[in-house]
């Protein structure tokens, strides 16, 4: 499947290469208009849903961090399911399979996805593919598969990925059930099940759905303004840090900071935090206790290890220092690096190069081991070359990959806005 620019403002030409590997058409279709309009529309009505606004249905207590299992009138998954009119298929962790049949209901299905939880643009991108095939009645050889993913940002409960997981069979569904929220105690810490069932979003699909191939375009921090080829996934870990005694607070803080440096001293890796907590004592008292989140991320796993290290031997100087001490370090979370089936990233390949005349991906002059594709050189011949390297977020595809499937990922700069989509 391909993109080919249009002569009509603002809308593209999707064409199918039958030849591909992964091609679902039965037969040479006629040429298809994705409709970027609709597609502009889709992603500001999706963006309202974030917006605060009084609910019909209320989950008890305040409204969770993150959007893991909203009720259903302002969630995605109600949007994505009114959206295509498809009867949905609904996981025992909350994932949600929406098919459109093919001639061959015995043949090997392709998915497109994201997450439930994160960016919405992945699914969005994939709705918009279902919507075009279905308005044009092109008939597949394969069925295809809308897949959101459920749970995967980590925000909510204290793991990520939660419901590619369970699907991939790297985590049992009871497990995963038990999970307890992670934002304090004035939400109940409630269960993962319990969640799901106030969220009704509680499905009773057992039996794992088996895919052909995945694909899905992932959001980057790259800050190079180009569409990526992703030939894998870097490693990573998440950590639950605790600082006590002392100046806590100030301690936490410096800790913060200097894990933040330790992600500069190696090439394409990071580390940042996203949950900090800590107790109010009041204007004028000291804060004895504080947890935060760290997240390290390099190309492989050894990288990780080591910066995990330079950060534990910052942090005990910073503490003593600030008379305190970090208490507890808990690894939540170590994700080794995952190097994607070469048939898919080549697929990926020859789709983006067929979709601008002169255009090479990085891998055939120079695969680039970095996130953000730093390996990336010129053709030779003067050819526009496209940015190859490895994922620099959290992706289920990740998982898809584990279980044996050929997956293939475009990352698309989050600095080229909704428009790059």
């Amino acid at each position: 499947m391909r993109l080919l620019p249009s002569t009509r403002p603002g809308v593209f030409s999707l064409a199918f290469t039958l030849n591909r590997r992964y091609s679902s058409a039965s037969s040479s279709p006629p040429q298809l208009h994705i409709n970027a309009s609709r597609l502009r529309n889709t992603i500001s009505e999706v963006t309202a849903l974030s917006q605060p606004a009084p609910l019909s249905n209320p989950p008890s207590g305040p409204t969770p961090t993150g959007t893991s299992l909203l009720p259903p009138t302002i969630s995605l998954r109600h949007y994505l399911t009114t959206s295509l009119a498809i009867p949905p298929i609904i996981d025992d962790i909350g994932s949600l399979f929406l098919p459109l049949p093919s001639l061959r209901p015995s043949a090997p299905t392709i998915a497109l996805g994201g997450p439930l939880d994160a960016s919405p643009l992945p699914l969005l991108a994939a709705l918009e593919v279902l919507r075009t095939l279905r308005d044009n009645d092109v008939p597949l050889n394969h069925q295809l598969i809308l897949i959101g993913w459920s749970c995967t940002s980590g925000s909510r409960f204290p793991r990520a990925l939660l419901g590619s997981s369970v699907w991939a069979g790297l985590l049992g569904v009871e497990e995963a059930w038990n999970l307890r929220e992670t934002s304090g105690e004035m939400l109940g810490r409630r269960t993962v099940k319990a969640c799901l069932r106030e969220s009704g979003w509680l499905g009773d699909l057992q039996q794992s759905l088996h895919l052909a191939a995945y694909f899905e375009a992932a959001p980057s921090s790259s800050p190079y303004a180009e569409v990526g080829l992703a030939t894998g996934t870097g490693a990573w870990r998440w950590l639950d840090v605790t600082v006590t005694g002392g100046d806590a607070l100030a301690a936490a803080s410096r800790c913060i900071l200097a894990a933040r440096d330790v992600g500069t001293w190696h090439s394409a890796s990071e580390v940042s935090t996203g949950v900090f907590e800590a107790a109010n004592k009041g204007f004028a008292g000291r804060v004895e206790e504080v947890k935060f989140s760290v997240w390290i991320r390099a190309p492989n796993s050894q990288t990780v290890g080591l910066m995990h290290e330079e950060c534990t031997a910052i942090w005990k100087e910073v503490c003593d220092e600030e008379d305190a001490m970090v208490q507890k370090v808990v690894t939540v979370m170590d994700e080794a690096q995952e190097r994607f089936a070469a048939t898919a990233v080549e697929a990926v390949r020859e789709a983006v190069e067929d979709t601008v005349p002169g255009v090479v991906v990085g891998g055939r002059v120079q695969a680039s081991e970095a996130m953000g594709g730093d390996g990336v050189r010129n053709g030779g011949g003067g050819e526009e070359v496209k940015r190859e390297g490895l994922v620099d977020g959290v992706v289920d595809a990740v998982n898809t990959a584990r279980r044996g499937v050929p997956t293939g990922v475009v990352t698309v700069p989050e600095r080229l806005g909704k428009e790059a989509w």
